[in-house]
């Protein structure tokens, strides 16, 4: 029963529902199209243990395990990336070449990736390919681990940023539910006003009965007035 009833009242208000998911949906298109896209290119580098070092091969989990953060956070650090931008073959802001490189890596994994972000695909990549260069170089011959690039940079063909499809859902999603609740809300506001309004005339009609009955008590109480007047004042015949 209630659902038939929601049923019901969602197709009485079908139009507003369509009317506020349109809106919905426009928006964010809009939004989506004014997007800047982002391309990204990345590397990975597994980081080995130096076989020749007696010390590292025993240790060579623990070691690795606290080893990752520093390597990731070398990676963005000042020092790398003014290397970085040296290499380059563009200019470049420090500001905006600290917010399109970074390093992840999952657990338990010797492995760092380096991604490079940008609007430009090809200065993606290039920037990735240095990036990638620089950080092999500063890591060479430090007796703890070597780094072996096996994944380096591409061009990439679409972009990451933003996830069309993602998005798209998304905005599904908001438009259906936005547009059924303000559905439901417009029939609730329908029904108060329809309340209000029907009391109104119940109102008037009981003033009108009233006034009346009050106007007819001072007819009542002057008519034998006007009577006794009447009679005062006619003349008597001789």
């Amino acid at each position: 029963m209630m659902a038939q009833r929601l049923g019901r009242v969602l197709w009485r208000r079908r139009l507003v529902c369509a009317v506020v998911a349109a809106i919905v949906v426009v928006a964010g298109g809009v939004w989506l199209i004014t997007r800047q896209k982002i391309y990204q290119s990345s590397s990975s580098v597994a980081l080995l243990p130096v076989t020749t070092n007696s010390g590292v091969l025993p240790n060579y989990p623990n070691l690795i395990s606290s080893l990752i953060p520093t390597y990731i956070q070398l990676v963005s650090s000042p020092v790398l990336l003014d290397a970085v931008k040296g290499e380059l073959p563009f200019a470049i802001s420090e500001g905006q070449l600290a917010s399109d490189v970074y390093a992840e890596s999952l657990s338990n994994a010797a492995v760092i990736t380096i991604v490079a972000e940008n609007p430009d695909p090809g200065r993606a990549e290039i920037i990735a390919a240095k990036a990638t260069a620089v950080f092999e170089k500063d890591l060479r011959g430090n007796r703890v681990v070597i780094p072996q690039i096996y994944s380096r940079p591409t061009v990439p063909a679409n972009p990451s940023s933003p996830n069309v499809p993602l998005v798209l859902a998304a905005v599904l999603v908001v438009a259906v539910v936005l547009g059924l609740g303000v559905g439901l809300v417009w029939e609730r506001l329908s029904v108060v006003d329809a309340g209000q309004d029907a009391e109104l005339p119940h109102v008037g009609n009981s003033t009108a009965r009233a006034a009346p009955t009050a106007r007819a008590a001072p007819n009542a109480r002057g008519a034998p007035q006007r009577q006794a007047k009447t009679g005062t004042s006619r003349p008597q015949r001789r």
